[in-house]
């Protein structure tokens, strides 16, 4: 009876039908890394495909804001120079002589004087550089 024999013929069945196995669990493991790393790969080329296009996007919002900006400041320039031109003292008498409006004498209800006084003028009085040494120590803290 040759009892070794035997059991080394069901061992080397054993060992060979685990490396069947761990191969194919190598072979999907890989096949899973593979894609893993696919997906990470074509994940970072679409956000820079996206990143691309948000910023033509805002190149053209950019472009356009410029243009308008321009086509305002034109605006401003042009009406400017109609306001010269219209409280320009030609034509303020134009339209005097045009519609006959003749130029008289103010009424003297009509006519109101006032004075301005320099309130911020510095007072040169003992008080009031006493008072403004006083402000200032207050003021310190001291």
């Amino acid at each position: 009876m040759n009892l070794q024999r035997h059991s080394t013929k069901l061992s080397r069945s054993n060992v060979r039908r685990g490396r069947e196995h761990k191969s194919w669990a190598f072979k999907f493991y890989v096949l899973i890394y593979l894609l893993m790393i696919a997906s990470v790969f074509f994940g970072a080329v679409n956000y820079r495909i996206d990143l691309n296009r948000k910023i033509n996007d805002l190149r053209r919002a950019s472009s356009r804001a410029k243009v308008e900006i321009y086509e305002l400041e034109r605006d401003i320039q042009a009406l400017k120079l109609d306001k010269e031109r219209l409280c320009s003292a030609d034509n303020i008498n134009r339209c005097i002589a045009a519609y006959n409006l003749p130029l008289r004498q103010a009424v003297p209800g009509q006519v109101r004087y006032f004075t301005v006084r320099n309130t911020y003028a510095p007072q040169h009085t003992a008080e009031s550089q006493n008072a403004r040494r006083n402000y200032s120590m207050n003021s310190r803290g001291l």
